[in-house]
This record gives C-alpha cells, sequence and structure tokens, in this order.
C-alpha cells in the first residue's frame, strides 16, 4: 500500500515465502501443533468454527496452555 507520496511503504517481511513472525514460533512443529492445527482445520472445513484470528496464533495459544497445564 502506498503513503502519500505514492511510494510503496516497505514490507516487513523478509522473504515472499516467509510467514510472518508470532510469539508462539517455540511450539511450532512440535507434536501437539500439528495435532491441534489438523482439529482446527477439520473444524474449520466442516463448517463448526470460523477463525476470525491467524491460525498460528489459535494454534500457539492453545500450545501455550497446554504446556502450562491451564494454569493461569
Amino acid at each position: 500500500m502506498g503513503d502519500r507520496s505514492g511510494q510503496a511503504a516497505p514490507s516487513t517481511r523478509t522473504s515472499k515465502h516467509e510467514s510472518p513472525k508470532h510469539p508462539y514460533e517455540e511450539f511450532q512443529g512440535s507434536a501437539e501443533w500439528t495435532r491441534i492445527e489438523e482439529a482446527i482445520a477439520a473444524l474449520v472445513k466442516n463448517g463448526d468454527l470460523r477463525l476470525m484470528t491467524a491460525n498460528e496464533y489459535v494454534v500457539g495459544y492453545i500450545c501455550k496452555r497446554l504446556k502450562q497445564g491451564g494454569a493461569r
């Protein structure tokens, strides 16, 4: 998107194939991450769930809570 000068704003991504960073990267690729991601994808596909937030944040938050043992 351009600014008032007509120039495009710089991208925050370093590569067009690189995903944006998120605070849950430590969990990404774990067995829990994979299972949770698959479960959420199935719920979205069959219409039981509609994500309003990026998938990485939803899956990551659930992984974090599981690691904490449900403690707040």
